[in-house]
């Protein structure tokens, strides 16, 4: 079964985005990056690893360097390119984005 999430969102220093699911109290910490390699993505799984103070890490990625491979895990979720964007227009978040970039 998937994690139906009705958000509510925190922002803080550490993470781009922290959101939590309503319902269950489930946690992900979401990081957004215009630009990344496999070291930064590891990086911020090592941090993630590091804070158990989330149930999910979601990378988001627009334009990775290199391949990204996200580790066999259920608790991680990589976005990047074509499966990114299809999130971004599923999600009305377009806009969102579009304020953001300056």
């Amino acid at each position: 079964m998937k994690a139906v999430f009705i958000l509510l969102f925190f922002f803080n220093s550490k993470d781009d985005l922290i959101v939590e699911q309503f319902v269950t109290g489930e946690r992900a910490t979401v990081q957004v990056k215009s630009a990344a390699d496999q070291k930064e993505f590891e990086r911020y799984l090592a941090k993630f690893d590091e804070a158990k103070a989330y149930d999910r890490m979601v990378f988001a990625c627009h334009s990775p360097r290199g391949t990204l491979r996200p580790p066999p895990r259920k608790d991680v979720i990589l976005w990047t390119g074509d499966r990114l964007a299809r999130a971004v227009v599923k999600n009305g978040l377009f806009e969102w984005i579009v304020q953001r970039s300056g």
